[in-house]
């Protein structure tokens, strides 16, 4: 019985991932302010999860991105038999996923931002 107990726990807590920047999933699409500096964003999010040198038009740009995932299955998916049905059904998983990514120059000014957002299966389950 105990086993049983450890193996449902290990389930449930199997069954919901999420990784990145958790502050992201709350944010909005016009957010971060464009009069924001590098030096205030990296304080407010933290360090990026990849940053991009590149020159265009002989102006250096500093790229910084930050992500965001969260999967959650649904339980049912586990149960045998009925878990085939609940795959097939197309709601055996939801995820969304969010990157913002933010160009800056030398200057540490904001001379854009780009959000890009994903979402799958039914967006008012959370984890």
């Amino acid at each position: 019985m105990r086993r049983i107990a450890i193996g449902l726990a290990l389930i449930a807590l199997a069954g919901c991932a999420t990784v990145g920047n958790q502050s992201l999933a709350s944010r909005n699409a016009d957010w971060p302010p464009l009069i924001m500096t590098q030096a205030e964003l990296i304080k407010e999010l933290g360090r990026p999860n990849s940053m991009t040198t590149t020159v265009r038009d002989g102006h250096t740009l500093n790229v910084l991105v930050w992500t965001y995932a969260r999967a959650e299955m649904n339980p049912a998916i586990f149960i045998p038999i009925i878990g085939l049905f609940v795959a097939a059904s197309g709601t055996g998983m939801d995820s969304e996923s969010r990157v913002l990514s933010v160009t800056f120059n030398t200057e540490g000014t904001m001379t854009s931002r780009t959000w890009s957002q994903h979402q799958m299966g039914s967006p008012d389950r959370t984890p």
